[in-house]
């Protein structure tokens, strides 16, 4: 998943200053897929665009954009 979010932040001239991911530690509950978070920082704004596109992707559950 870092690597999709890498190529499509590159391709969008979006360059990261950091991520950071982790997952749940036993899995999910009964016969779900376990769920990771992954946090990404960057030197300019995210367009609201890319951030649907990749929340949207396949096996992404939601995303969203702050800033600080």
């Amino acid at each position: 998943m870092l690597g999709r979010v890498g190529t499509l932040f590159g391709a969008n001239s979006v360059n990261i200053v950091s991520a950071v991911v982790g997952r749940q530690a036993n899995g999910g509950a009964g016969d779900e897929e376990p769920l990771a978070a992954m946090i990404v920082t960057t030197d300019a704004s995210v367009p609201d665009a890319l951030v649907q596109e990749i929340a949207t992707s396949d096996g992404f559950v939601a995303g969203v954009s702050v800033t600080l």
